[in-house]
């Protein structure tokens, strides 16, 4: 399995060889891209309003592969600075709901398999016809209805669940904080919130695009097992895989998963050497993310690796996960 973490000495040069000014770099764009959005929304200007939604979406994509890279300990070398920024980042995202201990810990499991992929198909057949019903048709029409839907779980588990008081009150707190935030966004310009909200829907189909195809299911004759795959914007011009931060290299990340962002495309070339990196286009994988945009739900990843080890890219429906927005 590719997952599977290697011994190798020559490995630590990739964790060892920090680069603290592509870390800056990161972190000042985000945060001046996220402010600076906002203030572009706010100006009543056509072309920089659209420029603003661009930065707001991209900054918020980046926050999130930011608060990944937080989670791995791969920005500072202080666990808590690494805790600062973690929860700086999951508060710009809104992804701030549960604590980051906890998501850290919930990470780490998934790394050590130890976290069965989610399963949404009998979830959404247990909804009321006429909200199963709105939540597919609002998918089939590219409206991330299910993202909506997991955030709403998340939101609601310390409320259905017995004890769970301080979740209880972080969430209300911090829904509190939040919806004060909005409603002066919205009191300052009403076509600011819709384009923030514009913003946001672009980064949720973004990361869901560049996501959905990075994990499957392989089954087997002796059971199955979680594989990883790369999607890639392109092998060639490999730069391109910072819009997303690198984040496409996910075998190497898989292998690796402490190995910072910046580093993840020489690991990869030098992993490929001796064993196959499951790069994928995501430009062709674009066909699939819109052929198979209720399949995902309703039945899972889809069967992409047969038992002999060959893909089908015809049977890869992608998974449907939460995203760390």
């Amino acid at each position: 399995m590719l997952s599977t973490p290697l011994a190798q000495p020559n490995l630590k040069l990739y964790l060892q060889n920090r680069k603290p000014v592509w870390n800056a770099i990161a972190l000042l764009y985000t945060l001046t891209g996220y402010s600076g959005g906002i203030a572009l929304l706010l100006i009543n200007n056509g072309w920089l309003n659209a420029i603003g939604v661009v930065l707001l979406c991209h900054s918020l994509m980046y926050a999130g592969y930011l608060s990944h890279e937080f989670l791995h300990g791969t920005v500072f070398q202080s666990a808590r600075l690494n805790q600062l920024g973690g929860n700086l980042m999951i508060g710009l995202t809104g992804n701030c709901y549960r604590p980051f201990s906890d998501m850290v810990k919930l990470h780490m499991a998934h790394h050590a398999g130890k976290v069965s992929p989610v399963q949404l198909g009998d979830y959404v057949r247990s909804l009321p016809a006429w909200l199963q019903w709105t939540v597919l048709g609002l998918e089939w029409s590219y409206f991330p209805a299910m993202h909506f839907v997991l955030k709403g779980r998340l939101l609601t588990a310390p409320f259905r669940q017995p004890g769970n008081w301080g979740l209880r009150s972080r969430t209300l707190a911090l829904l509190l904080l939040r919806g004060v935030g909005f409603t002066l966004l919205g009191y300052l310009s009403g076509r600011a919130l819709l384009l923030y909200f514009l913003a946001y829907l672009l980064a949720v189909t973004l990361l869901r695009i560049e996501e959905t195809f990075q994990h499957a299911v392989v089954r087997t004759a002796a059971g199955g097992y979680e594989e990883t795959f790369s999607p890639l914007l392109s092998e060639r011009y490999g730069w391109l895989s910072l819009l997303f931060l690198n984040f496409s290299y996910h075998n190497a990340h898989h292998v690796l998963p402490r190995c910072p962002w910046y580093n993840l495309p020489v690991l990869d070339q030098a992993l490929a050497a001796d064993r196959p990196m499951h790069h994928l286009s995501l430009i062709q994988l674009l066909a699939n993310y819109h052929r198979f945009r209720l399949t995902r739900i309703l039945e899972g990843t889809g069967q992409p690796v047969d038992q002999q080890g060959k893909f089908n890219l015809d049977r890869f429906y992608g998974r449907m996960a939460p995203l760390p927005l």
